[in-house]
């Protein structure tokens, strides 16, 4: 089975976008994926992932769908499973085993 190719692409040392409240993430980008990673470890499905952190302040050529999502109103961090985003201003750990199991099957 091919692995499933998980990215997430983010500012490593910015905060995501705060809501309209003011109460935005105490977590920088690469906090979030620290804490994913360190999560999703410990997770059966493990094994059958690749997962990456994308700086996109490097260079994202041939990443077309972030610059879209981002030109879109999407925001970092976005989360990318096999090419397509699926979410974007978190890393939701829960959701995305969810998703990733379904896929497995």
């Amino acid at each position: 089975m091919e692995k499933i190719k998980i990215e997430i692409f983010g500012i490593r040392d910015r905060f995501p976008a705060a809501g309209g409240c003011g109460c935005g993430p105490s977590q920088t980008m690469i906090e979030m994926y620290d804490e994913f990673m360190y999560r999703m470890k410990s997770n059966e499905l493990y094994e059958h992932l690749d997962i990456s952190f994308i700086d996109y302040k490097d260079d994202i050529e041939g990443y077309d769908h972030v610059k879209s999502a981002i030109l879109s109103g999407f925001n970092l961090p976005l989360t990318a499973i096999d090419g397509r985003i699926r979410f974007h201003n978190s890393v939701p750990f829960n959701q995305i085993v969810r998703l990733i199991s379904r896929q497995i099957k």
